[in-house]
């Protein structure tokens, strides 16, 4: 009976051991694929995009047609002053696009120059003048 009770511990005691052997074998395999021919880790580079910052600018409206990016001004000089009975555009904010007001870029779900049409379709309907996210402020016309 004692002769059995050994057989069984000894035999217990060996698959326990293949166990861990074939557990070490499998962790020596993964580890080996994770590293590169001089016996490293393989460095991995992670490519980051620059963030655009997008910098807005005020543009003063200098006549002709406000709904055209090219009769706007980034020199307040070269506009009439923002004064006088709001019949016009006097300045929006927005982005530069080749020295030009960005009338593409889109600010709370239009357009810059959907909002200025806004702005101008508003002229004559209220006072106050409805809040506008481009338009920031009106003057008479010159």
């Amino acid at each position: 009976m004692l002769k059995k009770q050994i057989v069984k511990t000894t035999s217990l005691f060996t698959l326990i051991l293949a166990f861990l052997a074939i557990g070490m074998n499998a962790n020596a395999s993964v580890m080996n694929r994770e590293k590169g021919k001089d016996g490293d880790k393989e460095k991995t580079t992670k490519v980051v995009e620059p963030v655009k910052t997008l910098v807005t600018k005020t543009w003063y409206f200098k006549g002709g047609n406000p709904e055209s990016p090219n009769d706007y001004t980034d020199n307040p000089l070269e506009a009439p002053p923002c004064e006088g009975p709001s019949r016009t555009i006097c300045s929006i904010e927005t982005t530069e696009d080749n020295g030009r007001p960005n009338f593409e870029e889109v600010i709370d779900g239009k357009s810059v120059g959907q909002h200025v049409e806004d702005a101008m379709n508003s002229l004559g309907t209220s006072t106050p003048l409805p809040p506008n996210s481009v338009v920031t402020a009106y003057r008479s016309e010159n």
